[in-house]
């Protein structure tokens, strides 16, 4: 019988068409690598204003026009704080196709001052401005007689607890033009607060009388310069009075609705500062004996969460049967203190929220930063305090609360608690207290490589992860430290409850776990250093060596060329034989999937393919091409994966091939394993008091 030619190489096709189909898969790449220095990046701002929270400005990353998604096309890391005034950086890390890191800055500003008052006399002025006490080391202000302060002059005032300022030595009967604004020196560089508004007074005329006759001086009359016999002020705001006699002493009424920040009565200066709704008489006597009050109504803006009401409350009401706050745990780092509260501010409970005084000293006097909290983050309230001092104590209480009308209802405080919050940009004199060790999780006890984000377990027996960090080449910019957080990077680490997203480390068993990304590759030296109220502590020195990523895997490479390739054979026959080493049996697997999904594991990572011998439909063609490029004498080397709309039939049998051109001769190539062969029936946890599965660094 004569052989059916035709028919046979039907069959043939459809038997390499079924083939493709059952290798396919729906992860989807791009074959070429593009590195983020060739992407367009803009933050959102780059000059904020300092507001008590925490600005991280938006990231927008665009590639030929097209906006590259986070997390997907890359990773966003800040530095720690940016609360405080100061420059921080923001690191993008590329992810999948996106490759290298780029950087972008921006800063936070002082707040800005405000002129409250002028008082100008023939040839002074006393300028009365709203005074700053967080984040501002002083005031600039600059004068002029024309409006758009040319040629003015410029006066530097520093610290923050003064709110006047006095110019002397003007002409008479000219009109003065000024603007104020606030300053802040962080680590040698002072940063300037945007100007006030300009504000302007106009000197009194000159006169000339009789030298008068010597007569007995009169009592001066006791009054008002700056401040006024009633006033309504919302809370936590400041109240400056000042009165035209020096101050003997001062009498609050009622000190939870406005207190005192003078610590001792200097000159005739009154700092108060508002703290909770309601009333209260402030009484002034002077060095005569003469008193004058000032009634002070302060009101307060509270939010209902289960109803979205706003009130205003003006006045407030202890209810000694709503429940006391536990405080659960407090993080802290540089110039910040949270505390953790458990509770769950349901709708069910009998408050809306939790309260928290923080204070210098534990009677609460002359200083109190107020927060509250109405959400809950993983079953605890977060009441936060920020614009710290470094170096100092600080004593924290707390307490719930609820509205009804506008009523403030307060319950009872919880027991103080005080923080030390640590210095951390000078060497102290404490000595170190706990050990640190640093391991690898991977099984296959790989080395460190750029571009990979590596998981480290830092064995140490130190409980407080607010109280430690690692610091890599003193702070090298080439590196990244981050923690994973709620998105939980690995399913395979058991993390532990240690009530923090604003640590640097997850607590596992026997330590915790950060994350590094490095962008060269080197030698680093890590510092584990402890904090104390005098300073730091290097308590251990650990040296890692990175290798480069490019480099390791172009070896690999070139061995595998080396190990299956001759001399004397085509080019097309290299790559069958270099594609025919790549697809024996065993040799690679698909990534990780467990039910169907890919899933991340510390202990068996997909990164780098060439130690895990791990890839999908992604990484298969693109390293495919790399080959032949090293091979050499294709005239076209032609990626499937644009050809067709993602997730077509046809995309889903071409996507992950690579077809190789010479004159008019085209083979195609695939070596991406079946994604059966990434699959596991269970995530096993890895079991940290076992080390012998881990390699240790350094």
């Amino acid at each position: 019988m004569k052989k059916n030619y035709h028919l046979h190489w039907q069959i043939h096709l459809c038997l390499i068409i079924l083939l493709l189909l059952f290798c396919s898969s729906s992860q989807v790449s791009a074959a070429t690598k593009i590195n983020l220095k060739n992407t367009r990046i803009k933050l959102s701002a780059i000059k904020l204003t300092y507001n008590k929270k925490v600005q991280r400005p938006k990231t927008r990353v665009t590639y030929n026009r097209k906006v590259l998604k986070e997390k997907k096309n890359y990773i966003i890391n800040y530095s720690k704080g940016c609360k405080k005034v100061g420059t921080y950086t923001v690191q993008i890390i590329g992810k999948g196709i996106y490759t290298g890191t780029a950087q972008k800055q921006f800063i936070i500003l002082p707040p800005k001052a405000q002129i409250m008052n002028i008082y100008a006399k023939i040839s002074t002025a006393t300028v009365i401005i709203k005074r700053q006490t967080t984040q501002t080391r002083g005031y600039q202000l600059c004068y002029a007689t024309n409006s758009k302060l040319k040629n003015a002059k410029t006066i530097t005032v520093k610290g923050n607890k003064n709110n006047t300022i006095f110019l002397n030595d003007l002409c008479a009967r000219t009109t003065y033009y000024l603007k104020i604004r606030t300053y802040m020196t962080v680590k040698g560089k002072k940063y300037y607060s945007k100007w006030s508004s300009t504000g302007h007074c106009t000197t009194n005329n000159t006169h000339q009388g009789a030298t008068p006759t010597p007569t007995s001086v009169p009592i001066p009359k006791l009054t008002f310069k700056y401040g006024a016999e009633n006033v309504t002020l919302e809370n936590r705001n400041p109240y400056n009075i000042q009165v035209s006699n020096n101050i003997k002493n001062i009498d609050i009424s009622n000190p939870t609705v406005a207190y005192s920040t003078d610590e001792s009565i200097n000159g005739n200066n009154c700092f108060l500062k508002t703290l909770e709704p309601g009333e209260c008489v402030i009484t002034i006597t002077d060095i005569y004996g003469q008193k004058l009050t000032s009634t002070v109504s302060v009101t307060q803006k509270l939010d209902d969460p289960h109803t979205q009401t706003s009130y205003t409350a003006t006045s407030e009401t202890v209810d000694s049967a709503l429940p006391v706050p536990t405080i659960k745990s407090i993080d802290y780092g540089d110039g910040w203190i949270d505390v953790h509260c458990r509770g769950t501010l349901s709708q069910s409970d009998s408050y809306i929220g939790y309260e928290g005084y923080l204070s210098y000293n534990n009677q609460f006097k002359y200083s109190i930063q107020v927060s509250q909290a109405v959400n809950v983050v993983d079953g605890a309230g977060n009441v936060c305090f920020s614009s710290l001092y470094t170096g100092y104590s600080y004593y924290i209480k707390v307490r719930s609360y609820t509205l009804h009308n506008n009523v403030k209802i307060v319950g009872p405080w919880s027991e103080i608690r005080k923080a030390d919050l640590p210095t951390y940009d000078k060497k102290g004199t404490t000595p170190a207290k706990y050990t640190y060790e640093i391991y690898g999780l991977d099984k296959q006890k790989a080395d460190i490589y750029t571009d990979c984000s590596k998981p480290l377990f830092i064995k140490t027996d130190n409980p407080d992860p607010n109280s430690f960090s690692w610091i890599f080449n003193r702070n090298d910019s080439r590196i990244s430290a981050y923690r994973s957080g709620i998105s939980r990077f690995y399913r395979d680490i058991p993390l532990e409850d240690n009530d923090s997203e604003t640590t640097l480390f997850d607590k596992v068993k026997g330590g915790y776990i950060g994350y590094m990304h490095f962008s060269e590759a080197g030698t680093y030296t890590v510092e584990f250093r402890e904090y104390s109220l005098s300073g730091y502590t290097v308590a251990n020195t650990v040296t890692l060596n990175v290798l480069d990523y490019e480099q390791a895997k172009n070896a690999w490479m070139i061995d595998i060329i080396n190990r299956t390739t001759t001399a004397d054979m085509t080019p097309f026959e290299k790559m069958d034989a270099i594609s025919a080493y790549l697809k024996e049996p065993g040799r690679f697997k698909y990534l990780t999937r467990y039910n169907d999904d890919v899933v991340s594991l510390a202990a068996d990572p997909i990164q780098p393919f060439f130690v895990t011998y791990r890839w999908d439909s992604s990484t298969s063609p693109a390293i495919l091409g790399e080959f032949a490029e090293l091979v050499g004498g294709f005239d076209d080397i032609h990626y499937c994966f644009g050809d067709y709309p993602v997730g077509s039939p046809s995309w889903s049998i071409w996507h992950y091939v690579v077809k190789l051109t010479i004159g008019n001769e085209t083979q195609n190539y695939a070596v991406c394993p079946m994604g059966s062969t990434g699959d596991i029936e269970e995530i096993k946890m890895i079991d940290f008091s076992d080390l012998s599965n881990m390699r240790k660094l350094g």
